[in-house]
């Protein structure tokens, strides 16, 4: 049976400016540094997971970069809010074969002569999120009417050739593509 061990830090920043003329500015940070994620196997041997994919074969595999952080900007003026969100998911390794392992050294383990040539590295991944919003008071509440754009440039997520999926790994990026949506609210 295998033991995991992880540590990293997770920082999360709000910021509010409100002004008299310019509306309220609003600033949003959450990251995640990871420092270790290690897995101790039964007979002793440690892998280890920061920075690379294969922590196991298909399904047991995950995303654990370095570094991953959404960040976003808000304004808002009387009843209008526009926002912006990015979201980030840091670079990372993977072994050429299905089923191989990272070693700690940064070879892959069972590759012919260990030579790390059969590894590749996924690239970092950007997404960008906007929305605006429109609230107003009638004589039935509150109604608010917002829309958005998820995944404005369209940012298709990395391949990720050991992922259980068959391109990339649906639990670390969005699969959806680029979106549009609507919500209506009404408040009494």
């Amino acid at each position: 049976m295998a033991a995991y061990e992880t540590d990293g830090i997770d920082l999360a920043l709000r910021y509010a400016l409100p002004t008299a003329d310019l509306g309220r500015f609003g600033f949003v940070f959450d990251g995640t540094w990871l420092h270790k994620f290690d897995r101790q196997e039964a007979d002793g041997s440690v892998i280890h997971g920061r920075g690379v994919y294969d922590l196991g074969s298909g399904v047991n595999g995950g995303v654990y970069p370095a570094f991953k952080a959404n960040a976003g900007v808000t304004w808002g003026l009387a009843g209008l809010n526009l926002g912006v969100t990015e979201r980030f998911v840091g670079s990372f390794w993977e072994c050429a074969g299905d089923g191989g392992l990272m070693d700690g050294s940064g070879l892959c383990n069972g590759s012919q002569d260990g030579h790390a040539d059969l590894a590749r590295k996924v690239d970092p991944y950007f997404q960008t999120d906007i929305y605006a919003s429109y609230g107003l008071n009638t004589g039935f509440g509150k109604t608010t009417l917002a829309v958005g754009l998820n995944n404005a440039f369209n940012k298709a997520p990395p391949v990720v050739y050991n992922a259980f999926t068959p391109t990339s790994d649906p639990t670390g990026y969005d699969f959806m593509g680029r979106f549009f949506w609507g919500r209506l609210t009404q408040t009494f």
